[in-house]
C-alpha cells in the first residue's frame, strides 16, 4: 500500500509538472499572466496595509476595507453584459460600480481639499486608493470563468483550463510571491538596520520554546485535519462502492422488516368540507381536515375558526348535547363540561419543539386558573442576514418586552406559531363570537385578518383572562430569509399591532375593571410605547441628520433637510410603483443607510474614546450595558448579542423605510409569506369562468341577429377580461 501511494504521488507530480510545461510552451504565457495578477495583488496589499493605512484614521481605514471592489465591480458589469439575464441584473451592477467609484473620488477630493498644502497626506491617500484598486484584482479568476462561459473567447477558455490543471502549483508559487513581495515592501519602507533588535534577542529561551511549540502544534494540527478529512472522504467513497447485489428471490421474511400497510380510507363529508381519519398501528388516530373554500371563507383566521368550532363545539360538546336533548338540566351539564382542563396547542407547520416545552405551558395553565393563553420563547431559524437580524430582534423582544409585559401586566400577543389556549377562555362570551366576525370595514381587515393571533389575545384580555409568557419553553420556527418576505411579513404585523393596541387603549376603563392584571399604569406604558413607535421614523431622520452633521461637518438644519429628502422621495414613489418595486428600492436604500450607520457607529466609538462623559455617549454606554447584562442573564443565548451590530446598521430600514412601506400598502390584505403562486398555464377558478360565461350570455345572446355588433362586443369583453387579469396580477 505504501509503494502504491509513492507511485501515485510520483505520477501526480509528473502530471503537475507536465501540465505546467505544456501550458507554458503550448499555450503561451498563461501561467505567467496568473502569477502577474498575484504579484499586483501582493504589491497592493503590502502598500495599503504597511505604507498607507498607518497614516489614516480608523474610520477611513474601515471604509477603505469595505470598498476593496473596484475591479471586481467592473468585471461584474462585464459578466452581466455577457450573460443571458443582462436586463435584470445589469443596472444593479452598474450602480454598484458607480457608487464605489464615486466613493473613492469623494475620498480623494475631501482629503486634498482639507489641506492642499499637505503633499505628504496626498501621497498616502493616493497610495491607499492605488493599493485598494490592486487588491481588488484578487477576485479576477471568478469573473473570468463566468465571462469565458458566456463568450467565444478561446484565450479565456484556455486560461481557465490551465488554471484548473495547474491549481496546486500556482497556489504554491503565488504564496511564495506574496511572502517575497511583502518582505520587500516591509524592508524597503521600514529601516530595519536602525531598529533595536535587542528586544527580540533578549527573549528568554523558555518563552522562545513555548512559541515554537505553539507554532508547531498549529502546523501539525492543520496537517492532521487535512489528512483526516481526505481519509474520511475516501472511506465514504469506498463504502459506496461495496454495495452487495442481492437477488430478491425466496428470501426469508425475517431478513427484512414487514412494511405496515395503511388501510384505504374514505373521506367523510362535513359541513366545512371533508375529514379523513387514519388509525395508526398503536391505536392513535390522525385526523386530516379538508376545507372547502365554497363552504368556509378563505384566509388563515377562518381555518382556525373551522378547527375551533370542530374541537370545542363538536368534539367537546357532543356527548353533553345528546343528554340535553333527552331533558337533562342545562346548568348541570355546563358544569360537567371539561373545558377548564382542555387545552389547544396552536402551531405553525414548520415549528419544532420538544414535549417538555409543552409540559411547561400546561403546568402554567394548571397553576393559574385565570390564564387563558400562554406562549413560549420563539427562536427563528434559517440563514442569511435577514435571519440574523430577526434573531437579535426576537431575543431582545423576549428578554425585555415580553418579560416586562408578563411581570407588569399581560402579554398582548401569544404568537400562533407556538401557544397553548384554554378551552374555557375560547368558549367565553364574546371571544369566539367576536373572533368569527366577518370583516366589513377597512380597520377590520387590518385588525382581524392581518394579525389574527393578536386579535384573539385582545378578545381574551377584554374578557378578563390573563395571557402569560414562559421563557423556559423553547420552540423553533422558520423565519423569512429574503428581504422581500421579511418586509411583507412586517407589513402585516405593524398595522395589526397598532390597531389592536389602540383598541385596548380605547377600552382602558373596561380592561382595568374586568382584568386585574391590566392596570391603568400598564396601559399608560402601552400608550408611551405606541407613541414611541409612531415617532420612530422622525427619530431615525434625526439620527441620520446627526450622523451627516458629525461626519461631513454640515450645519444641523441642512443635515436634517438632507436626511428627510430620501424617505420623502421613497414615500412619493410608493404611491406610484408596484409593491415588488417598492421593496427593491427599499433594499437599495437599506444598504446605503447601513453603510452610513456603520460609519456613524465608528465615529461615535471614536468620540467616546476622547470624551466619555457627554450625555449622548453616556446614553449609548447605558444602552450597551443593558443589552450585555441581559445577554449574560441568558447564557445559552449569549451569542445572539453579536448580531446586534447588524441590527444597529439596519435600524433605518426597520423603523423608517418599513414603516413607510407598511402604511402605504395597508390596502394589501394578502398574506405575503409562504404563499404559492399558481402554476404557469393553470386554469382560472371556476367562479371566474362562470362569471364571464354569464356576462357573455347576457350581452351576446340578444344580438344573435346582428353578427357584426355581437363580434365587436365579444372583442370588448375579451379585452376587458385580459385587462382585469393583468391588474390582478
Amino acid at each position: 500500500m505504501a509503494m502504491d501511494d509513492v507511485m501515485q504521488w510520483y505520477i501526480y507530480c509528473i502530471g503537475e509538472t507536465a501540465s505546467i510545461y505544456c501550458s507554458h510552451h503550448g499555450g503561451g504565457k498563461r501561467p505567467a499572466q496568473v502569477l502577474f495578477f498575484e504579484f499586483l495583488v501582493s504589491v497592493g496589499a503590502a502598500i495599503l496595509i504597511i505604507v498607507a493605512m498607518p497614516h489614516l484614521d480608523i474610520v477611513t481605514n474601515v471604509t477603505i476595507l469595505n470598498s476593496v471592489a473596484i475591479f471586481s465591480a467592473l468585471l461584474q458589469v462585464v459578466a452581466q453584459c455577457t450573460s443571458e439575464e443582462r436586463n435584470r441584473f445589469l443596472l444593479p451592477s452598474i450602480t454598484a460600480f458607480i457608487l464605489i467609484l464615486l466613493g473613492f473620488v469623494l475620498f480623494l477630493v475631501l482629503y486634498i481639499i482639507k489641506d492642499p498644502t499637505d503633499t505628504q497626506m496626498a501621497i498616502w491617500v493616493g497610495l491607499a486608493v492605488g493599493g485598494a484598486f490592486l487588491v481588488s484584482l484578487n477576485w479576477w479568476e471568478n469573473y473570468f470563468r463566468v465571462i469565458s462561459e458566456n463568450t467565444n473567447s478561446t484565450s479565456l477558455k484556455n486560461l481557465c483550463k490551465d488554471i484548473t490543471r495547474c491549481r496546486n502549483m500556482l497556489h504554491i508559487l503565488s504564496s511564495l510571491i506574496r511572502i517575497v513581495v511583502t518582505a520587500c515592501v516591509l524592508g524597503a519602507y521600514i529601516p530595519l538596520a536602525n531598529m533595536d533588535w535587542d528586544i527580540v534577542t533578549s527573549i528568554p529561551s523558555r518563552e522562545t520554546r513555548i512559541i515554537a511549540i505553539i507554532i508547531g502544534v498549529q502546523l501539525i494540527s492543520s496537517a492532521l485535519c487535512h489528512w483526516f478529512s481526505l481519509v474520511a472522504c475516501k472511506m465514504h467513497a469506498v463504502r459506496r462502492c461495496f454495495v452487495l447485489p442481492f437477488i430478491f428471490q425466496n428470501i426469508d421474511e425475517k431478513l427484512f422488516r414487514k412494511q405496515q400497510q395503511i388501510p384505504d380510507q374514505t373521506i367523510i363529508r362535513t359541513p366545512y368540507g371533508g375529514r379523513l381519519v387514519v388509525t395508526m398501528p398503536h391505536g392513535n388516530n390522525i385526523v386530516v381536515h379538508f376545507k372547502d373554500k365554497e363552504l368556509i371563507r378563505h384566509k388563515k383566521r377562518w381555518s382556525q375558526i373551522m378547527y375551533l368550532y370542530y374541537l370545542l363545539g363538536y368534539k367537546l360538546m357532543t356527548k353533553y348535547y345528546s343528554c340535553w336533548r333527552t331533558g337533562d338540566d342545562e346548568k348541570e351539564l355546563k358544569e360537567k363540561v371539561e373545558k377548564q382542563n382542555t387545552y389547544l396547542l396552536a402551531l405553525d407547520g414548520d415549528t419544532d419543539f420538544q414535549p417538555g416545552a409543552v409540559m411547561l405551558l400546561i403546568d402554567r395553565m394548571k397553576m393559574y386558573p385565570r390564564v387563558g393563553a400562554v406562549c413560549g420563547r420563539i427562536h427563528p431559524t434559517g440563514s442569511g442576514p435577514a435571519v440574523w437580524f430577526q434573531k437579535f430582534e426576537y431575543a431582545v423582544s423576549h428578554w425585555l418586552q415580553k418579560t416586562a409585559e408578563h411581570v407588569y401586566g399581560c402579554v398582548l400577543c401569544s404568537p400562533g406559531c407556538f401557544s397553548l389556549f384554554r378551552a374555557a377562555a375560547l368558549m367565553d362570551d364574546n371571544v369566539m363570537k367576536r373572533y368569527s366576525t366577518k370583516s366589513m370595514e377597512a380597520s377590520h381587515y387590518i385588525q382581524y385578518d392581518q394579525g389574527e393571533d393578536r386579535w384573539l389575545c385582545t378578545l381574551l384580555l377584554k374578557q378578563g383572562w390573563r395571557v402569560e409568557y414562559n421563557a423556559a419553553s423553547d420552540a423553533y420556527t422558520n423565519a423569512p430569509e429574503s428581504f422581500k418576505e421579511l418586509y411583507n411579513q412586517r407589513r402585516r404585523w405593524g398595522p395589526s399591532t397598532m390597531a389592536n393596541i389602540v383598541d385596548l387603549l380605547g377600552a382602558t376603563n373596561l380592561l382595568s375593571k374586568r382584568n386585574s392584571s391590566m392596570s391603568k399604569a400598564f396601559m399608560f406604558y402601552q400608550l408611551f410605547s405606541i407613541i414611541s413607535g409612531t415617532l420612530a421614523p422622525a427619530t431615525i431622520c434625526l439620527l441620520v441628520a446627526g450622523g451627516l452633521s458629525l461626519i461631513f461637518s454640515i450645519d444641523s438644519a441642512g443635515a436634517l433637510v438632507i436626511a428627510v429628502i430620501p424617505p420623502a422621495i421613497y414615500l412619493g414613489l410608493c404611491f406610484h410603483l408596484k409593491a415588488d418595486t417598492q421593496i427593491a428600492i427599499a433594499a437599495i436604500m437599506s444598504i446605503t443607510y447601513a453603510f452610513l450607520m456603520l460609519v456613524v457607529t465608528m465615529t461615535i466609538i471614536a468620540s467616546m474614546v476622547e470624551n466619555l462623559v457627554s450625555p449622548s455617549n453616556i446614553f449609548v454606554v447605558c444602552m450597551g450595558i443593558i443589552y450585555i447584562v441581559t445577554a449574560i442573564m441568558h447564557p445559552q443565548e449569549f451569542g445572539l448579542i453579536f448580531y446586534g451590530l447588524l441590527y444597529i446598521v439596519c435600524v433605518p430600514s426597520a423603523y423608517l423605510l418599513l414603516t413607510i412601506y407598511s402604511m402605504v400598502n395597508m390596502n394589501n390584505v394578502s398574506w405575503g409569506t409562504r404563499e404559492t403562486k399558481p402554476a404557469a398555464g393553470a386554469a382560472p377558478p371556476a367562479d371566474e369562468v362562470k362569471f364571464w360565461n354569464e356576462l357573455q350570455e347576457k350581452y351576446l345572446k340578444p344580438l344573435a341577429d346582428d353578427k357584426e355588433r355581437q363580434k365587436k362586443i365579444a372583442n370588448d369583453l375579451r379585452e376587458l377580461r385580459n385587462k382585469v387579469n393583468t391588474d390582478i396580477k
